[in-house]
């Protein structure tokens, strides 16, 4: 479900290049940015740790995962991939435990091109209610620039204004047509 579709190579095919300005954007500014791991869907995990006060004086550890997705992913693969991205943060923050003013946020942010509604859907939808984990899937459309976030959450409101900032500048400027 996250390779290349047939006909299409590396070199052509938007998706993967659209994945990579991600990722390459997040290192340009100063996240930490590892490739994904093996058997993982995703191609790179970006993150960062910011402290503030607005906050209610708590650091967020903030895990990106870039995504490519193609014609046949269903919402139920994106939960999936959810799920596993919220695992691998929980286990990966570093800090004090989780809760003491302290959480993660994970961004799951799928890339492809000529997304379905069903797909579309999904990423609309305000997702996940843990302990001291937030989560926010995102979609950018290569093809047509168009990048889906879903709405402010009642758990973990105070931290969508920002999150939905960093989708915005990121996922808006890799997949604007190129």
């Amino acid at each position: 479900m996250t390779s290349a579709p047939m006909g299409s190579s590396p070199e052509t095919d938007p998706v993967p290049a659209g994945v990579r300005r991600l990722g390459d954007g997040f290192a340009a500014a100063g996240w930490q940015v590892t490739g994904g791991d093996p058997g993982a869907p995703w191609a790179f995990v970006a993150r960062t740790s910011l402290f503030r006060w607005r906050w209610m004086a708590t650091r967020m550890h903030i895990f990106v995962f870039g995504v490519p997705i193609y014609d046949g992913v269903h919402p139920q693969w994106l939960d999936e991939q959810l799920a596993a991205a919220v695992q691998y943060s929980r286990v990966n923050k570093t800090g004090l435990p989780a809760g003491f003013q302290t959480g993660t946020a994970t961004m799951l942010v799928g890339v492809g091109a000529g997304l379905n509604p069903g797909v579309q859907s999904w990423a609309a939808q305000v997702h996940g209610r843990k302990y001291a984990a937030i989560t926010l899937p995102v979609l950018g459309d290569v093809a047509t620039g168009r990048v889906t976030i879903p709405g402010r959450p009642v758990m973990g409101a105070i931290y969508h204004g920002y999150l939905k900032g960093v989708a915005e500048q990121f996922v808006g400027a890799a997949v604007r047509p190129q």
